[in-house]
């Protein structure tokens, strides 16, 4: 009976053991992206958002240098992906052009100039 209990209580702790492993074995990588933000809506769009991608630990913008400090778990997400991602919100990042699409649905006052691409 005490076997049979010792296994029970095994069985019971086990997906903690495995649910630590993953966590310690998650690499986080930092990367800088440079994008078209232009004010404050910018700011809390992309921050909002990325914060929603699977992998995001933080996202925080920088307005006056319009970088983007990202902190991701590299087993869960690409830096290509984060890039695809931003331009898919209508901003440009790094040397990927925004999405013209959602470049126009942004509103007028998170839109650059006439264009979207950055030199």
């Amino acid at each position: 009976m005490k076997q049979l209990t010792v296994f029970i209580l095994g069985l019971l702790f086990l997906p903690l053991g495995l649910l630590a492993q993953t966590t310690e074995n998650q690499e986080v990588a930092d990367i800088k992206v440079k994008t078209t933000a232009v004010c404050g809506m910018c700011k809390g769009r992309i921050e909002s958002n990325l914060g929603t991608q699977k992998g995001v630990v933080s996202a925080k913008l920088d307005l006056p240098t319009n970088i983007i400090s990202i902190q991701y778990k590299t087993t869960e997400v690409t830096k290509e992906v984060l890039l695809a991602f931003i331009s898919n919100m209508g901003y440009a990042a790094d040397d990927i052009p925004a999405n013209q699409v959602s470049y126009d649905k942004l509103p007028k006052c998170c839109q650059i100039n006439s264009g979207v691409k950055m030199e």
